[in-house]
C-alpha cells in the first residue's frame, strides 16, 4: 500500500476541492487587471495543495519526498505569481518588465525548487527525514543549512506582495482601496500560519498548515477582488 488516508491529509484534500473552484472563478476573471497571474497563481496553489495532501497520505518515505519536492515547485510558482499580481494591482507593470524584476521573480523560484529537486546530491535544504513518533504518518524534514536561504528568499516575496498591496490601500478609488485592505489582511493571515510552522510554535515538527491557509488567502483574494 502506497497511500493512507490520515486527518491531516483529509483536511488538505478538501482544500483542494476548495482551490479548484476558485482557480475555476479567478480564470473566468481573467481579463481584470492582474487577473492572469492571480489566475494562474491559485492554479499553482490547488498543484501545490495536492501534492501536500499526497506527500501526507503517502506512506513510503522517498515517496513523501518527491511529493515535497513537488510542493516547492508548487508554492515557489504561486509565491512568484501572487507578488506579479499585487504589483500588476498596484500599478506597478513597469516594475515586471525590469531587470530587477526578473531577477526577483524568476531568479529566487528557479533557484529554491533546483536546491530541492537536487538535494539527494547535497542535502543543503533537507539534511535528513525521519517519521513522526507522535502525530500518525507525518514525516519531519530535518533541515540543511540551505534551508534558511529558501525560507528567507522566499519571504523576499512576500515582502514584495506586502509593499505591493501598502502602496494600493493609500491610492485609487476608495473601493479600491478597501480591496487592497482585505487583500493585505489575508496575506498577514498566511504570514502568520507559516512562522508558526517555522518556529514549530505548537510542537507538532512535521506539520505545515501554509498549503491550507495559502488556499484561504486564495479565497479571500477572490472574495475581496470579486465579491462586490
Amino acid at each position: 500500500m502506497l497511500f493512507k488516508l490520515t486527518p491531516i491529509s483529509i483536511a488538505i484534500f478538501i482544500a483542494v476541492f476548495v482551490n479548484i473552484f476558485v482557480a475555476y472563478s479567478s480564470w473566468q476573471r481573467r481579463k481584470t487587471k492582474g487577473g492572469v497571474y492571480f489566475a494562474f497563481a491559485m492554479m499553482a496553489i490547488t498543484f501545490w495543495t495536492l501534492s501536500a495532501g499526497l506527500d501526507y497520505a503517502a506512506l513510503p518515505i522517498p515517496l513523501k519526498v518527491f511529493f515535497a519536492k513537488l510542493e516547492v515547485l508548487g508554492y515557489m510558482t504561486a509565491a512568484a505569481l501572487f507578488a506579479a499580481f499585487t504589483l500588476s494591482y498596484a500599478g506597478f507593470d513597469d516594475w515586471l518588465k525590469s531587470i530587477w524584476g526578473k531577477i526577483l521573480l524568476i531568479g529566487i523560484p528557479a533557484s529554491n525548487i533546483l536546491l530541492a529537486w537536487t538535494n539527494k546530491l547535497h542535502g543543503w535544504v533537507w539534511s535528513g527525514f525521519k517519521m513522526s513518533e507522535t502525530i500518525d504518518n507525518v514525516l519531519i524534514f530535518e533541515h540543511g543549512q540551505a534551508f534558511t536561504w529558501v525560507a528567507l528568499s522566499g519571504y523576499v516575496l512576500i515582502l514584495i506582495i506586502f509593499a505591493s498591496l501598502m502602496a494600493a490601500t493609500l491610492k485609487g478609488t476608495e473601493l479600491a482601496r478597501k480591496q487592497a485592505r482585505l487583500l493585505l489582511f489575508a496575506l498577514l493571515a498566511l504570514v502568520a500560519s507559516n512562522l508558526l510552522y517555522l518556529f514549530d510554535i505548537f510542537n507538532e515538527p512535521g506539520v505545515d498548515w501554509s498549503s491550507i491557509t495559502f488556499s484561504i488567502t486564495g479565497v479571500l483574494f477572490l472574495f475581496a477582488l470579486y465579491g462586490s
